[in-house]
């Protein structure tokens, strides 16, 4: 997939501005599941997770990590890699 034609009811609002706004297609996120994994002396973070589907990650090891062994992304404002991300518990 390349191209998405993106049909907005009713129009944007004047408050957002040209390549200042992110969208997200919410359809195409993936679940996760990681299970007895290693993750060693990684000068960055272990996981980097940026779904917005379930994520399980379960009896794994994280050892001399440089940063979080576990990072959960909610960032559309810079690097572009997702949008936002909730709590098991939140219903949407």
């Amino acid at each position: 997939m390349t191209d998405i034609e993106l049909v907005l009811c009713p129009d944007v609002p004047a408050a957002v501005l040209p390549n200042r706004a992110v969208v997200e297609n919410i359809t195409y996120t993936p679940n996760v599941h990681i299970h007895k994994n290693i993750f060693k002396e990684t000068p960055t973070r272990g996981i980097l997770m940026t779904t917005r589907g379930e994520v399980v990650i379960e009896d794994s090891l994280f050892d001399g990590m440089g940063m979080a062994g576990i990072f959960i992304s909610n960032d559309a404002n810079k690097w572009y890699e997702s949008g936002r991300t909730t709590k098991c518990d939140d219903p949407q």
